[in-house]
This record gives structure tokens, C-alpha cells and sequence, in this order.
């Protein structure tokens, strides 16, 4: 990988960066690790209402009003101990937040009360995701992948034929989406998790993925970018089935998690992109879609971030959580490429090196894995 040849200069919490853009640190109500971040999108007004919530360690649920500026703690019935790992709003007031030994908890009230479900698991469940008010997705350890129709009261356990660990995952509807994780094992679905493709892996079969994000380009082409260790960026434009490896800002930067700003307009491909992690506050990011990267590094105590999302429908507002209680936001149009950066070159992912998957036959008849051509992408359902 190449260096950065120039990086932009530290700068103080209180100022902006640029004209039109700031950041800044906040601390959260506990000092615990934060590990997952969501507001809701359901409609564009609740989007950019300005409510969220934040979930981590020592059965912590945070929720603010007002961006991060102010948060206040929501109870659940998990006892102290319990490490929630992620956290998924549909509207403002139905979510889920599911974590180590297969707890999993649901609100109707925006949080004000939480209750138990049951994902008939005792694996971890590192990410979940709401598609739809009763459409959710779940994955974790052991290839763990789940799924419920009816918001939970029930949830069904898809086939992935692996045993390698899910970190990351995103749908852009109920039926079509991503998952990703150990390895850099990047998985396919256009059929609601009824069947899988396995999609190319990174050479070498050694970068863990974590973070994941895909934008729908038109009704047959989506693109996006996945992030993970030792600073691996790879971007694809066909929905996956071929992936460049990036530049990124440099194998010490260790990624955990990536957002995408979406265009505007459609049939353009997104260009904007942002991904923090325990790079003690190194924020990561390209606005010319990986021609250029820059690294932010914050001024503050230099913890890990570990989730990231945007506060409103435009892809203006940025919060990041880490360890700590460690919360950052951001606001404002994304900054001038730097100077004296090193303009990095791709490198297509070969699938040349072994593969850490076998391609069993099918027995599952809700679930199945293929490694064949996926069929044509089907439009996204609102």
C-alpha cells in the first residue's frame, strides 16, 4: 500500500476544518464502549429529525434528540453485563439492538421500553439491519444469518454453508443485499437470504471486512464499498461481481466502519465516502470515488471508533461512536482534496488464491448456495 504523502494538520474540536465544515467530540453518558449507531430511516422527517440512538457495552442503549448533542439513557431488561454490538431503527419509534450470546431486544415506543426476543441462537450477532417494519436481518458468529417476516415474533436461520464470523451487512430492500466478514468473505443475496453467492474475496484471504455499504445506482446497477482491516478499501460498480482494491489511507488504519453518501440524482455513482476505526480517531475519506484519500485525525484522547452513520436523508451530518463513550459528529459539505496526497492506482480482486469456502449442494429448501452468475438485479422496493 502507499503512503500518504501529506496529511491534513490536526485540528482543535471548537473550530472548523474548512469553510462549511466542522467536527466535533462529545462524551456520552457512560464511559463504556459504544458499538452501534442507527437513525431512522423511514420517511425524510423522521431522518432528519434529529433523533438516534447508540448501543454498547455493559447493556448500554443511549438516545439523543438533538444530533449528539445531548443524550439521555433508555433501560432494557438484559442484565449489566450484556455487550450490545449493533442497533437498527425503521421509524422513530420501532428498532432492534442485538448483541453477544444471542441477545436481541425490540422497542415500539422509541425505546422507552425494550423486550426481549428470541433469536433461537447463543452465537454473538454482530449487525442487524430493519429493511421494512417487519422485514429484519441478523448476523454474527459461526456464519450466523438470520431473518424475520413479522418483526421478530419469529426468526428463521438462513443457510450460509460457513462457519467464518459475519461483521457487517446491507440490504437496499427485503430481498436484495450484502454481508461480509472474516477473510473477506463478501456474500450475495436477490432472493431474501433463500440463496446466497458467494462473491470474489480479497487475495490472500486474510482482511477481515467490517464495514459495508451499497448505493443503488439504477433500477440494474448498484455500486459501493466495502472497508476492514489493515486499512483494506475495495470498490465495485456491478453489485459485487468484480471488486478493485483501493489505496486507502494506509494498512495502520485498521476500519470497522463505512458510510456512503448517496447522489442526488440517479443513474450516478456515488463519489463520497467515509470510514473510521482504531486508528486512535483517524477518520478516513474520499470525495472523488477513491481517486484521492484523506485522513482526519482528531484532536481528543484518541480512542477507537467502531460505528458511524449519517443524521439526515442529504449525507451532511456524520456521528461516530468508539471506546469510551467517545461520540463524534460532523456537519457540512465534504472538504477540498488535499494537496501532496499520493493518487492510488486499483488492483482487481483475483480470485486466484484458495478459497477458504467449499460450494456444498443445496439441502436446505429455504436456504441454498450458489456460486453461479447472479440473475439480473431486481428493482428497489420502497
Amino acid at each position: 500500500m502507499g503512503k500518504i504523502h501529506g496529511i491534513i494538520a490536526s485540528l482543535l474540536v471548537s473550530l472548523p476544518l474548512f469553510e462549511a465544515q466542522s467536527w466535533r467530540v462529545f462524551e456520552a453518558p457512560t464511559a463504556t464502549r459504544l458499538n452501534g449507531v442507527s437513525f431512522p430511516h423511514g420517511s425524510a422527517s423522521e431522518v432528519d429529525s434529529g433523533e438516534g440512538w447508540v448501543v454498547g457495552g455493559e447493556n448500554t442503549i443511549l438516545h439523543t434528540m438533538d444530533k449528539g448533542n445531548s443524550w439521555d439513557i433508555q433501560n432494557s431488561p438484559l442484565d449489566s453485563s450484556a455487550e450490545l454490538r449493533s442497533v437498527s431503527f425503521w421509524n422513530a419509534t420501532l428498532g432492534w439492538a442485538a448483541g453477544n450470546g444471542g441477545d436481541l431486544l425490540i422497542t415500539e415506543d422509541g425505546g422507552t421500553t425494550w423486550a426481549r426476543q428470541n433469536p433461537g441462537t447463543g452465537d454473538n450477532i454482530f449487525v442487524i439491519q430493519a429493511t421494512s417494519a417487519t422485514v429484519v436481518y441478523a448476523a454474527g458468529a459461526n456464519g450466523l444469518f438470520l431473518k424475520t417476516t413479522n418483526a421478530g415474533a419469529t426468526w428463521n436461520t438462513l443457510s450460509t454453508t460457513t462457519q467464518y464470523t459475519f461483521y457487517c451487512m446491507d440490504f437496499v430492500n427485503e430481498t436484495f443485499g450484502w454481508i461480509a466478514g472474516m477473510y473477506g468473505m463478501i456474500f450475495h443475496t436477490n432472493t431474501g437470504g433463500a440463496s446466497l453467492e458467494l462473491q470474489e474475496t480479497i487475495p490472500g484471504s486474510t482482511h477481515d471486512i467490517h464495514g459495508l455499504k451499497i448505493i443503488e445506482v439504477n433500477a440494474t446497477t448498484y455500486s459501493g464499498w466495502v472497508v476492514g482491516d489493515s486499512g483494506l478499501w475495495a470498490y465495485t460498480e456491478d453489485g459485487g461481481h468484480t471488486w478493485n482494491e483501493q489505496e486507502g489511507c494506509g494498512s495502520e488504519y485498521d476500519l470497522d466502519a463505512l458510510v456512503v453518501r448517496k447522489p442526488e440524482e440517479a443513474n450516478v455513482f456515488p463519489t463520497v465516502a467515509y470510514a473510521v476505526g482504531q486508528a486512535h480517531e483517524a477518520i478516513c475519506f474520499t470525495i472523488d470515488q477513491g481517486e484521492i484519500f484523506t485522513v482526519e485525525n482528531m484532536v481528543s484522547a484518541g480512542y477507537p471508533l467502531f460505528a458511524a452513520a449519517w443524521m439526515d436523508e442529504a449525507g451532511l451530518e456524520l456521528i461516530a461512536v468508539g471506546d469510551f463513550g467517545e461520540v463524534i459528529t460532523y456537519s457540512g459539505s465534504p472538504p477540498p482534496p488535499p494537496r501532496h496526497l499520493l493518487l492510488p492506482h486499483l488492483h482487481h480482486l483475483k480470485s486466484s488464491s484458495p478459497s477458504p469456502f467449499t460450494t456444498p449442494t443445496a439441502t436446505s429448501p429455504t436456504a441454498a448456495f450458489t456460486t453461479s452468475p447472479t440473475p439480473p438485479l431486481p428493482a428497489s422496493s420502497e
